[in-house]
């Protein structure tokens, strides 16, 4: 329907420009709490403006060349800047000082094109190079670590676009021939599973055998055993509670299922930021 037609008083979506803020950006993105603008140049920095007044009040003074992306942590206390400086950083905005200083700078093998956080951990980082590989960093010290995406069945894949699961630790990409491929943390068989009263152990261990375990049993007592079990009388009321796994659900995570627990929230990302502002005259000065 021609929109020239619909009454102005109906029209919900956006259609005409509010403002223009001077920021010589080369791209913008919204913080999740919708008052911040994150903003990438092609000089190497960025900046963070206050929608509500309209001012910058941050500067993101890191890279040497264009900024190619920026993502901003779920509860907006850290950015991520990639660049084609070859270099990703993680911005603190609870620094007093202006312009922030970089807390951790990651450094890669060719220009960045994206670089995004984690959903639910800002110390878990996805990063796409301009020759197609992507890479996963984790920055916990505990599991510091770089994963590459990169061979499927021994193919080599030039991939495009890569985004994270909003709560897994799952990730979805395409690949310039038009596949969407979708990445998961693969866990190895556990065979015992399958088997009832078999034990999967992760190392040799020495064997025990009890003193009656292959001794032939009398096949009229086992026939006794088995009609008495089949004479008892089966209880089919009563619930009984399985108290061997307990589910803990958190913001409807399971959290026994392995690929939500492999990033879990970081204690520095969970609670509520409120972010210091710097006017623009407190930076000139």
């Amino acid at each position: 329907m021609n929109e020239s037609l619909i009454s102005p008083f109906n029209l919900t979506h956006p259609t005409a420009a509010q403002s223009s803020l001077f920021a010589s950006a080369a791209f913008a993105r919204f913080d999740p709490s919708g008052r911040y603008l994150g903003v990438g140049r092609s000089n190497g920095t960025a900046a963070v403006w206050d929608l509500e007044t309209r001012a910058r009040i941050r500067s993101l003074e890191g890279h040497v060349k264009a900024v190619t992306s920026l993502d901003w942590s779920f509860n907006s206390r850290w950015i991520l800047t990639s660049s084609k400086d070859w270099n990703v950083i993680k911005w603190d905005l609870a620094s007093q000082c202006d312009p922030i200083q970089r807390m951790v700078t990651i450094r890669f093998d060719g220009p960045v094109l994206s670089a995004s956080f984690h959903p639910r951990n800002s110390n878990i980082v996805l990063a796409l190079l301009s020759s197609g590989e992507t890479y996963v960093e984790d920055l916990r010290r505990k599991s510091r670590s770089r994963v590459e995406l990169r061979e499927i069945q021994q193919q080599k894949l030039d991939m495009i676009f890569p985004k994270w699961h909003p709560l897994k630790s799952l990730i979805v990409s395409t690949t310039k021939e038009g596949n969407v491929l979708l990445w998961h943390s693969p866990n190895p068989e556990r065979w015992g599973a399958f088997a009832g009263g078999f034990e999967e152990v992760d190392e040799n261990v020495e064997y025990e055998e009890r003193e009656d375990e292959f001794d032939i049993e009398d096949e009229e007592e086992i026939m006794k055993r088995k009609m008495k079990a089949e004479d008892e009388e089966v209880d089919i009321d009563t619930i009984v509670e399985d108290t061997t796994r307990c589910n803990i659900v958190l913001d409807g995570i399971d959290a026994e299922d392995e690929d939500a627990a492999w990033a879990a929230y970081d204690r520095d990302d969970v609670g509520e930021f409120r972010m210091k502002i710097i006017m623009q005259e407190d930076i000139d000065e």
